[in-house]
């Protein structure tokens, strides 16, 4: 069927062109005869032609009437010819001018609607999370690589330990077992049963952890989720704002200081303070701390002061988290983290941490208190770069490395802030692996004897 339409519109183009070209003879040479038989055929054999020769005639009539007083009327109806034929050839090209530039813009699009599902799917990426195991994990029916990737939709579960995950949206998790979770994708987690502490940075706000009926969605901030295996569902939340919700149960901001308990439904059973104290290990283990003993504090929440007798006498001897994975902005000249003791006697040397370098830096606080003197062991999770000393060190330090709420110390006449090289008593080790930090702090009238600890960021 498509070969006999093809082969009759061929023939109609055929016969069309060459009535055209026989009616632009001359009149003489067109009423010969042959012309004449062969303008019949074409007539004869399409209509199209025979619309074209009755058009003709008409025109030639017109222009016979019009221009009858020319000396050369041929001439003249085969000008006006040529001039339609231009006219035809110029319609012809901005016709097929306008049909390139649709076919253009339909291109276009077509690639316009690829990129943003392109975009989608990378903002869903197929890799959910990486989580961190190791032998402590007491695995429910596996027992993963140290360290692997978990894919979207993928669960987990495991009876005993503390279990680190990097979420692909950028939050950090700290797992407590028993555990039983499921990834859905790189920004939302669902937990059957046990306890989950986020560390939300701004670039991953709005990650969410569901629980039931429940949704728990992150403002930026750090919090904690524990679900019971009646199916209730505590929230607390530890720094920040984040919203709860339910089919049963209206959205609702919770802020930081603050715990919703949620019935297994999604209803709200009853709220109260927040206690970080029930994520101390998952804490500490999202800091970047991995055991602390002695006579030190770990300090969840920043304090607002670290001036003299700022802290209540219990706190007098603490640690907390500064910044985290942050870049060295210049060159930065701090002692050194090698490995030995080192006292005012014998100071470890001065080094340069280069820029760009990634860090997370903590300090430790040690005051006047009920405990004399002050000793105790800091391991990281990370190796230990550099450590600022000396009064000078860590008032440079405080306003790019320190915490943005703290109110740090203004500087003292006499340099009392600081330790180890200013004072005979105090003594510091730094173990072989250079991830551990023991610390003996004498005092010295309202000396503050601080540590800024900067440590290296993967």
């Amino acid at each position: 069927m498509c070969s006999k339409k093809n082969g009759e519109r061929e023939v109609s183009l055929s016969a069309t062109q060459k009535i055209r070209d026989l009616l632009l003879l001359p009149r003489d040479i067109r009423e010969c005869p042959e012309i004449v038989s062969s303008i019949r055929e074409c007539i004869e054999q399409d209509d199209k032609a025979l619309e074209y020769y009755v058009q003709w005639m008409r025109f030639e009539a017109t222009l016979h009437r019009t221009l009858s007083h020319e000396a050369d009327p041929p001439a003249v109806i085969v000008s006006e010819i040529q001039r339609r034929s231009r006219r035809l050839q110029l319609m012809r090209g901005t016709i097929v001018t306008a049909a390139c530039l649709i076919a253009f813009c339909l291109v276009i699009s077509s690639i316009q609607m690829s990129a943003s599902r392109l975009s989608r799917q990378a903002e869903q990426p197929i890799l959910a999370a990486r989580i961190e195991a190791d032998g402590k994990i007491v695995w429910s029916n596996e027992v993963p690589k140290q360290s692997r990737s978990a894919a979207s939709g993928e669960w987990i579960s495991f009876r005993e330990g503390t279990l680190k995950v990097h979420m692909a949206c950028g939050a950090e998790l700290a797992l407590q077992g028993p555990v039983t979770l499921q990834f859905i994708d790189g920004w939302e987690v669902k937990l059957r049963q046990g306890k989950v502490c986020a560390f939300v940075s701004p670039p991953a706000r709005g990650f969410r952890v569901k629980s039931g009926e429940l949704t728990v969605t992150d403002l930026g901030t750090i919090f904690g989720v524990i679900a019971s295996s009646d199916g209730f569902t505590d929230v607390h939340v530890i720094q920040g704002v984040i919203t709860a919700e339910s089919p049963s149960a209206q959205k609702s901001m919770i802020h930081a200081g603050v715990a919703h308990q949620y019935e297994p439904a999604g209803r709200l059973a009853k709220t109260g303070p927040s206690n970080a104290s029930l994520f101390d290990d998952q804490l500490r283990v999202l800091t970047g701390i991995g055991q602390i003993s002695g006579s030190l504090e770990f300090l969840y929440i920043a304090p607002p002061s670290l001036a003299a007798e700022a802290l209540p006498p219990h706190k007098g001897a603490c640690i907390f988290l500064e910044r985290k994975d942050s870049s060295v902005i210049a060159p930065l000249s701090l002692y050194a983290a090698t490995a030995g003791s080192w006292t005012e006697q014998s100071n470890p040397e001065l080094i340069e941490i280069p820029a760009g370098t990634r860090v997370s830096t903590y300090l430790i606080h040690t005051e006047v208190s009920p405990v004399w003197p002050v000793q105790a062991s800091v391991r990281f999770e990370e190796e230990i770069l550099g450590l600022a000393l000396s009064e000078p060190q860590l008032q440079e330090t405080d306003s790019i490395y320190g915490h943005p709420s703290v109110t740090y110390p203004a500087p003292t006449a006499k340099g009392t802030r600081g330790a180890v090289i200013k004072e005979g008593d105090d003594e510091i080790r730094v173990s072989d692996d250079r991830r551990t930090l023991e610390i003996k702090i004498n005092h010295s009238g309202k000396a503050l004897d601080q540590i800024r600890v900067f440590v290296v960021e993967n």
